[in-house]
């Protein structure tokens, strides 16, 4: 089972006018995969955390299919995340300290109005089509998400 913990940044402050994202992925305590970038940047301070936040999130649902159709996942027998079938895959669990995404990818908190909702929905869409059999999403503290915290402030200034 791969370990990934998430995040995303605003910058300067919160609203600003970029938003980076950073996750960590890890099996079995070793690290075999991180990467940041930029989600959006802009001249108006209009990005808020949430936009920054989705976009670790779809980074690391994009890499996972990636790492999928190019074998490099353990492919054994494993269950599904949310239904008991048998499977070959290797599953994951991504940790975020943003209980917004968490809430609202596992159904427990709606959608509101925001700057945040087309990446919301990516998410949602990517998640609800595939990801949610081999994919769960845990709530951290931020204090055990620092790597993660560390590549999305980084992208800020590269």
């Amino acid at each position: 089972m791969l370990k990934a913990y998430i995040d995303g940044s605003i910058g300067p402050k919160n609203p600003g006018t970029i938003a980076t994202y950073g996750f960590e992925v890890r099996r079995n305590g070793d690290t075999i995969h991180n990467q940041g970038g930029i989600v959006v940047k802009g001249d108006k301070p209009v990005y808020s955390n949430n936009i920054a936040e989705y976009g670790a999130l779809i980074e690391f649902f994009k890499w996972y299919w990636w790492a999928y159709d190019n074998n490099l996942l353990i492919m054994e027998a494993c269950v599904e995340i949310n239904k008991p079938e048998q499977m070959w895959c290797e599953g994951a669990i991504v940790h975020s300290d943003s209980q917004l995404i968490v809430n609202q990818m596992n159904g427990k908190w709606a959608a509101g109005q925001g700057t945040y909702l087309p990446y919301y929905r990516k998410a949602r869409s990517m998640y609800s089509d595939r990801l949610h059999k081999f994919v769960g999403i845990k709530w951290i503290p931020r204090d055990e998400n620092i790597v993660a915290d560390e590549i999305s402030k980084y992208h800020h200034y590269v």
